[in-house]
């Protein structure tokens, strides 16, 4: 698996939330009854499954089949929740987990997923939106209302990425942030892909979703909560691919990184690991050392902390979760120090002067 660090010290750590952020949706897919509004049960083949979830005991499951003819209704059954106008000009974060098996595959090019739908409140067809996942992009379209292109065969909001590349490559983080219009006439709506909290591109801005004022409801909750396949393909396409952590926002939700875009130690095109940025040591004093180190995944940390003649000071060695780890080093005699960190399952293994100060 694929594993994400950033490792620092300082004195202290602290988190920063704004107090009127709102969430609109969230489901660990532990369970039915552990989202945030009600789900009924599922359609096609998903189901919740205890196959190497990102947290927790489970995650979604779902198995898109091949030759579908276009038609494979997946996912969750879900009611949906209201998010407003398309022309308040606020954002919208939809975060979501993903591991897609190694073996699936999207089949010919017009293979896609539609994994999120925005529909007026008062109807239900011709939704605004629509999202799209494909084998080498990200897409939304939109009604007739939507500038510059509005169907999937035009071109459209478009941002190249090789998901396809991404099968058999772990779990990974994605988030759309979606900026809505100002006024019927606006030309300001924004479309923003993110990976482990790094962009994919620019993002697509000029954007005018929509000349329908009506308050609007996210139909299918989020992201890849309820996805609808047309992969059109052979039986020799589609497979399984697994869901979970999913929240939708008004702000950055990031489960990795506290910025958008914030360096994150790995390059989620490439998937491979940026050792260059993955340990960052800045001076501290001799009382109460903190040590922060981020994981994508559960691994096994060590640390070794070394004087200049190569004796050993201080070791750790825990197994760390998912997330933040903080760990304090208490009080340490003020000089020089080789403080050495092992990552085994992401192969990281590197060492960092310590300045310990009085």
């Amino acid at each position: 698996m694929n594993k994400v660090l950033i490792f620092g010290a300082c004195c202290m750590a602290s988190l920063t939330f704004s107090i009127s952020a709102k969430n609109y949706w969230n489901w660990d897919c532990e369970s039915m009854n552990s989202a945030s509004s009600r789900i009924s049960g599922f359609d096609g083949t998903s189901k919740l499954v205890t196959t190497d979830p990102r947290s927790g005991k489970y995650c979604l499951q779902h198995e898109g089949v091949g030759n579908d003819n276009g038609n494979q209704q997946a996912g969750a059954k879900v009611g949906g929740y209201d998010i407003g106008s398309l022309l308040d000009g606020k954002w919208l974060y939809y975060r979501w987990w993903m591991k897609i098996d190694e073996n699936f595959k999207f089949g010919n090019r017009t293979a896609k997923i539609k994994a999120n739908r925005i529909k007026l409140s008062s109807e239900s067809s011709s939704p605004p939106l629509t999202g799209y996942i494909a084998k080498d992009n990200f897409h939304i379209s939109g009604n007739q209302g939507c500038i510059p292109k509005h169907h999937w065969d035009e071109g459209g909001s478009s941002i190249p990425f090789d998901l396809q590349g991404m099968a058999g490559k772990g779990w990974h983080e994605y988030i759309i942030a979606l900026k809505k219009q100002n006024g019927a006439n606006g030309l300001d709506g924004e479309f923003h892909l993110y990976v482990d909290g790094k962009e994919i591109g620019n993002g697509v801005k000029n954007l005018r979703w929509t000349n329908l004022s009506g308050s609007c409801n996210e139909a299918w909750m989020g992201w890849m909560v309820r996805p609808y396949f047309q992969l059109n393909g052979t039986s020799s396409d589609g497979g399984l691919m697994w869901i979970d952590d999913i929240s939708t926002d008004d702000t950055w939700n990031s489960t990795l990184v506290n910025i958008p875009g914030e360096e994150t130690g790995i390059s989620p095109v490439s998937n491979k690991n940026v050792h260059e940025s993955a340990l960052s040591i800045y001076p501290v004093n001799n009382r109460n050392i903190r040590f922060t180190v981020k994981l994508l995944q559960p691994e096994n940390i060590n640390l070794n902390l070394f004087d200049l003649y190569g004796r050993k000071i201080w070791s750790y060695s825990k197994t760390g979760r998912q997330g933040s780890n903080n760990i304090t080093m208490y009080k340490c005699a003020p000089g020089q120090y080789i403080m050495k960190l092992d990552l085994e399952k992401a192969r990281i293994s590197e060492s960092k002067t310590v300045d310990v100060l009085k």
